[in-house]
C-alpha cells in the first residue's frame, strides 16, 4: 500500500465505545502507526527518517566548539638585565682606543636574569652607520655561586683591521643578551624595525662601548 493510499482511506470507525477502564474501545495506539511507518516503500521510509533526524538536531541545537586553550602568560619575572663588563673596558669608563690599529682586545659581558633554567646568548656587532654588524655570539655561564648571573667571554681578535674600520672613526661595539633562541642565529631581529610585533622586546637587553681605531 501506497503512502497516498494510506492516508485518503476512509474513516470507516464507528462512534467509540467506553471500556470498563474508561478507555474508549478502537481508539488508535500508536504501536500500528509506528508499524506502519515501517511498512512504508524503502524511498519513502528514507525521506521520512531524515527529516525526524534533521528535526532532533534543530530541537538540540549547535554544538559550541571548545575554545581554544589560552596562552601561556610569561613567567612574570625580571627580564634579563646587562649588568658589567671588564675588557676592554667598563661600560661607564668612556671610549677605548686600542694602542695600534692592528691591536688584539677582547669583550666580556656580564649579565643577569632570574629564571634560572634559561639559556642566555650573548652577541657581539657594532653599528657600521646606521646598520648592526653581527660579529660572535657565546653562551653566557652560570656563577656556581649565583645562579641568577652569568658572564661570557667573546674571542680576542683586532677588531680595527679585522674589519676594515675608519682610521680616527669612533664605532660603537654592542654586546647583547638574549634569553630565547633566535631564528638562524640572526641579531638583526631584534632590532625595532624587524621586530614591529615585539616579540624579543622583553628578552633581551644591550649595553655598548664606544671603540676609536687608531
Amino acid at each position: 500500500m501506497k503512502l497516498a493510499e494510506f492516508a485518503e482511506r476512509p474513516d470507516t470507525r464507528v462512534a467509540p465505545r467506553r471500556r470498563r477502564d474508561g478507555r474508549e474501545r478502537g481508539a488508535t495506539s500508536p504501536r500500528p502507526v509506528a508499524r506502519a511507518l515501517l511498512w512504508l516503500p524503502t524511498v519513502e521510509n528514507v525521506v521520512l527518517r531524515t527529516l525526524l533526524s534533521a528535526a532532533t538536531v534543530y530541537a538540540v541545537g549547535c554544538i559550541v566548539p571548545a575554545p581554544l586553550e589560552p596562552e601561556k602568560t610569561a613567567s612574570g619575572n625580571p627580564p634579563v638585565v646587562v649588568v658589567s663588563a671588564t675588557e676592554p673596558i667598563g661600560f661607564d669608563q668612556g671610549s677605548f682606543s686600542p694602542a695600534a690599529y692592528d691591536t688584539r682586545f677582547a669583550f666580556d659581558v656580564t649579565a643577569s636574569d632570574q629564571d634560572t633554567d634559561e639559556t642566555l646568548t650573548g652577541y657581539l656587532a657594532y653599528l657600521n652607520g646606521a646598520t648592526l654588524e653581527p660579529i660572535q655570539s657565546t653562551t653566557l655561564v652560570a656563577d656556581p655561586t649565583d645562579l641568577t648571573t652569568r658572564h661570557g667571554e667573546f674571542l680576542i681578535e683586532a677588531y680595527c683591521s679585522a674589519y676594515n674600520l675608519g682610521h680616527n672613526q669612533l664605532y660603537q661595539f654592542l654586546v647583547y643578551a638574549v634569553d630565547e633562541p633566535l631564528p638562524n642565529n640572526d641579531l638583526t631581529q631584534l632590532l625595532p624595525a624587524n621586530d614591529p610585533m615585539g616579540r624579543f622586546k622583553t628578552h633581551f637587553d644591550f649595553k655598548s662601548w664606544p671603540v676609536v681605531c687608531p
